[in-house]
């Protein structure tokens, strides 16, 4: 397995697919609403459920790897998250077996750059997902960036996605995270792809890095 920084959302008893990133050793960061599509449901029993399966990528054959999936951890498993209404994520405490894929020269899963400045309109924008619980695919723009809503905490893009994908990483030119992919949109000209800016949930969740 070459070194995996984003994995695919995956629960044992629902059919919900996602996609999440790794932000620091044993933290990784989806869509709140991938854990809470209604609103009300129990958000500790979803994370006891929930895996993150990194290595899912394409093989030469046109099939795809199996990875190796993580479980959260049994304490505090959801240290930090903002509503669907807000900022739509969740940050997720992966349990420390993780730590045995990092303890090496060359570290298997390690965490993405993370990016604290704003984005631009008509910036690059790619997003690195898993769309519809399929293996690792890429989606680049290399102008993507339409809005940036600084007060709202978003960003607005043209980067194409699919269901599966929310909680992907969105990367500038430069390969830092600068966005949390969240959902897509209509509007009158048809539809747009809008993710919550990384600085504004980095504010929220420094401490824990």
């Amino acid at each position: 397995m070459t070194n995996q920084r984003v994995c695919r959302v995956e629960f044992e008893h629902m059919d919900r697919p996602g996609t999440a990133f790794l932000v620091a050793p044993t933290l990784a960061l989806t869509s709140y609403h991938i854990l809470d599509w209604t609103g009300h449901e129990a958000l500790e029993a979803n994370a006891g459920d929930l895996r993150l399966r990194f290595g899912v990528v394409t093989e030469g054959a046109g099939g795809k790897s199996t990875g190796q999936a993580f479980k959260l951890a049994k304490s505090e498993p959801v240290p930090k998250f903002s509503p669907t209404k807000k900022l739509d994520y969740a940050l997720l405490r992966i349990d420390d077996a993780i730590t045995l894929l990092q303890d090496s020269a060359n570290p298997i899963v390690t965490p993405v750059p993370l990016c604290h400045n704003l984005p631009a309109k008509g910036d690059g924008l790619h997003i690195l997902q898993h769309p519809g619980g399929d293996a690792l695919k890429l989606a680049i723009s290399v102008d993507g960036i339409d809005r940036v809503l600084v007060d709202r905490g978003l960003v607005q893009y043209s980067t194409p996605t699919k269901g599966g994908s929310s909680g992907s990483p969105a990367f500038n030119d430069d390969w830092e995270v600068v966005a949390l992919h969240s959902r897509e949109r209509s509007v009158s000209f048809g539809s747009i792809r809008e993710g919550s800016l990384l600085s504004s949930i980095l504010e929220e969740i420094e401490q824990f890095l």
